[in-house]
């Protein structure tokens, strides 16, 4: 029998304030550390900054780029100041790092905002937007790539470990401005945008995804191809984080945005408006990375580089993906008041416990999402108790998890609305589910019925033991707790082909 052990509250450090300075766009977040290894959000904000537009210009930041990057500061400070950040933190990317007055425009900045201002080389930003795009993903290896305005960061990794990174002048502002002239724009300037990313691609040496490895996409590019793509689709989880964008819908996403006129682009379901300029350009990229590195699919993160350069500066380590999972599960449910940490570990043990015995072939995945299942489950009874098993589905689908692949949300998801409903409402889940996970769904939601029945009479699982006699399952006690509900022995029947009967057991 497993059990639960809930993760202590967070931490009294204070909030940290990241900003990115980058070559489109200027991005600040605020995070605290709500878990061992959970990074809770508690603001952001983003202003269009366009720097790579001065860089590739002039090859400096004049005074127009520092007014613009002052601007956005006010922003912040005023943001970090009133989310209790106890500092801040403030890197530049691609348009700063490349820019011949960088000296001058750091020292400009910090004179007007008194931030100081640490602008990244190449690797250390590939390896950060590593760090903030693996820590929430359910991956051990592979490859990180992040669609800049004005650079391209890839980081090889292996075990949840960096390995080589690499930057290339692939961004995607930059390469719209450069290639794209016409709107829309032209085959031939498509071409030769692709034969120049793929000459790049080439040059630096880029290694192809081996046995077992995932490409992993972040950036503001990319999920905005992402959106592009589930926008056309029935689909049960609205954030991004964890999407998987396949070649094909990948395909379907550039050829829509690469064949209208800018005005066309800002109407496409799913892009931000601001992106219409530029996405092209990093489309096309995306595509002829995809197609260089042998990936048949992007991975989506939401979280990069400033999450990354949060988890460094907070000083927590990039966890293995399952211990992930239970910080952000358990994160999510305290901020629940009617969530108590010993009644959802007895919920869990009496669950497993009932599934190890009565599906034993289910496997550790099964187990562990059944677990999570029980533990969010009264996460539902702070909104309404007659109602508790469809809340709970909901914020399970609805809230920030980290770790999971959108199937285990889902599943988790289809497990509680079923044991309490006999139904599952979120649209086009069965889509996002494999065969075998959707034959699950029935025998997990009846075992959390159960164990939650279960968790309300008894003080602890010792004792309970699961007999398997002919034609029925009986549960025996260390008390009397009389009969369980009626249409949950029915269920358990026609799951289990097996009669459940409850007993005490002997003394």
């Amino acid at each position: 029998m497993t059990s639960r052990r809930p993760a202590a509250p967070g931490g009294t450090r204070p909030p940290l304030a990241v900003v990115d300075i980058g070559s489109n766009s200027g991005r600040m977040v605020v995070v605290s550390a709500a878990a061992e290894a959970h990074l809770a959000i508690l603001a952001d904000a983003r202003f269009p900054l366009r720097l790579v537009h001065d860089q590739a210009a002039t090859g400096r930041l004049g005074d127009a780029a520092v007014a613009r990057v002052v601007d956005a500061f006010r922003a912040f400070l005023a943001l970090a100041r009133g989310t209790g950040a106890g500092s801040l933190v403030a890197v530049a990317t691609a348009a700063v790092r490349e820019s011949s007055d960088r000296a001058e425009f750091v020292a400009r900045v910090r004179d007007a905002t008194g931030v100081g201002l640490e602008v990244l080389e190449g690797d250390a930003e590939a390896r950060y937007a590593f760090l903030g795009a693996v820590h929430g993903l359910p991956v051990d290896s592979g490859l990180v790539v992040d669609i800049g305005g004005g650079s391209v960061e890839i980081c090889r990794f292996r075990d949840r470990r960096p390995l080589r990174q690499w930057t290339l002048p692939l961004g995607a502002l930059r390469l719209s401005e450069v290639f794209l002239a016409s709107d829309p724009p032209r085959a031939a300037e498509l071409g030769r945008l692709r034969e120049h990313a793929l000459e790049e691609i080439t040059r630096a040496g880029l290694p192809t995804l081996g046995p077992g490895e995932r490409l992993v996409g972040t950036g503001g590019t990319l999920r905005n191809l992402g959106k592009v793509d589930r926008a056309r689709r029935t689909y049960p989880i609205e954030r991004l984080h964890g999407y998987r964008l396949d070649a094909h819908g990948l395909d379907l996403a550039v050829d829509a945005l690469a064949s209208r006129p800018l005005a066309g682009r800002r109407r496409v379901p799913g892009l931000s408006d601001d992106r219409a300029d530029s996405v092209v350009g990093g489309a096309l990229c995306a595509q002829v990375l995809c197609h260089a590195l042998g990936a048949d699919e992007l991975l989506l993160s939401g979280r990069g580089l400033r999450e990354g350069v949060a988890l460094e500066r907070l000083g927590l380590p990039l966890r293995p993906a399952a211990e992930v999972r239970r910080s952000s599960m358990e994160a999510l449910a305290r901020r629940f008041t009617a969530w108590d940490a010993n009644r959802a570990r007895l919920r869990s043990a009496l669950a497993v416990a009932l599934l190890e015995r009565l599906d034993p072939e289910g496997g550790p995945r099964a187990r562990e999402m059944l677990d999570h299942a029980a533990v969010i489950l009264d996460a539902g009874r702070s909104v309404d108790y007659y109602a508790r098993w469809e809340h709970a589905a909901r914020v399970v689908a609805d809230s920030d998890l980290y770790g999971f692949s959108h199937g285990e949300i889902v599943l988790i998801s289809a497990i509680l609305e079923r044991a309490g409903t006999d139904r599952v409402s979120l649209p086009g889940y069965r889509s996002v589910l494999s065969a075998g996970d959707r034959a699950q769904v029935e025998p997990l939601s009846v075992i959390l019925d159960l164990a939650d029945q279960l968790s309300h009479r008894l003080v602890s699982e010792r004792g309970m033991r699961v007999e398997l006699r002919r034609g029925s399952a009986v549960l025996l006690l260390p008390v009397d707790v009389g009969p369980l509900d009626a249409q949950t022995e029915r269920r358990f029947r026609r799951c289990f082909d097996r009669r459940l009967r409850v007993e005490a057991a002997p003394a």
